[in-house]
């Protein structure tokens, strides 16, 4: 079980948790989304499945990067020590399909006193399909490692870019960083934060999903928002064009299955950032060399200008502060 073998491997070295494979050294704050894709898709990490010992590790390393940043987890309790980085705080612990799981959530507070107590979130699974057959899309290989370099680990380091940077120079409102689990199982991480989210969900002004981000290559980020909003598109669409990226705007945004339906759901506005599906999806060639990082760069870009530029017009009735 997940809790098991985390705590076993916090307290031993995630070496001892996987002998047949060196431990690659884990990039620290002042690396780049190079280092963190490469760590992220490591054979160590099995492919980050739901349930591994390498989905654990990623979960670590997500924590630990935030508590580097001097960003704090959205779920402090009473028994976490001032002076420690609590590391229990970052996760929301859940079952999926039997399984325990674990989303990694970390919050930076606005600036302005007016808008600390609204919240953004931006999301991404961490998860992948490592080597299970399960939604892969080469069967006939059997158990070969499935990586997940674009499908998430793109949206991955995206999310931690973001997280580096608002940590640095924190937006008027209240930034919430989740990186989910259990999303290639059927959404369970971003339902189970919906279910029980660290803050009123009426509070949340607008949920940003980077999901598969990291095959730009000079083509139109496709961009789906739930319910159409007229202000989100123009705010989208002006942030691009400054940013210089091409984006196109989906029709059918609920036919792209990720976790911001979970939002959109229950009645937060949400928009979503996807640069299309390939032939390397849910496939072993779906490796590290082949993502567009400067592409991937560009859209970290696009999200924060739209993260410190949320529409006034989103603005919820609700309100509420972090518990």
């Amino acid at each position: 079980m997940i809790a098991r073998r985390l705590s076993v491997c916090l307290l031993v070295g995630f070496a001892a948790c996987s002998a047949t494979r060196p431990m690659p050294s884990r990039p620290g704050p002042s690396s780049g989304m190079v280092e963190d894709i490469r760590y992220l898709t490591d054979p160590y990490l099995e492919g980050r499945a739901l349930g591994s010992a390498g989905g654990d590790s990623a979960a670590v390393f997500l924590a630990e990067r935030y508590s580097q940043l001097g960003v704090g987890g959205a779920f402090a309790t009473t028994a976490c020590a001032p002076e420690s980085s609590c590391r229990e705080a970052y996760f929301q612990r859940f079952r999926a399909t039997g399984v325990r799981a674990e989303n990694v959530v970390a919050i930076v507070v606005g600036t302005d006193p007016a808008r600390r107590n609204r919240y953004v979130v931006v999301g991404a699974h961490y998860d992948h399909l490592g080597r299970s057959t399960f939604g892969a899309l080469d069967p006939e290989r059997g158990s070969v490692l499935r990586v997940g370099a674009d499908d998430n680990a793109s949206g991955t380091v995206a999310l931690l870019e973001l997280g580096k940077r608002l940590a640095a120079d924190p937006a008027p409102f209240t930034v919430v960083f989740a990186h989910f689990d259990a999303e290639e199982r059927g959404l369970f991480g971003s339902e189970h934060f919906v279910d029980e989210p660290p803050m009123a969900l009426d509070s949340v002004v607008m949920m940003l999903n980077l999901d598969m981000v990291g095959r730009l290559r000079g083509g139109p980020l496709t961009v789906g928002i739930l319910p159409e909003s007229e202000p989100l598109r123009a705010q989208v669409t002006a942030a691009a064009s400054r940013g210089g990226v091409s984006v196109s705007f989906s029709a059918r945004p609920r036919e792209s299955r990720s976790d911001h339906l979970s939002f959109a759901s229950n009645g937060v506005s949400s928009v979503s950032f996807f640069t299309g599906f390939h032939e390397d999806y849910h496939r072993a060639t779906d490796t590290a060399d082949r993502i567009d990082l400067v592409g991937l760069a560009s859209i970290v870009d696009l999200a924060e200008v739209l993260v410190r530029s949320v529409p006034e017009g989103l603005l919820p009735t609700g309100g509420g502060s972090v518990r």
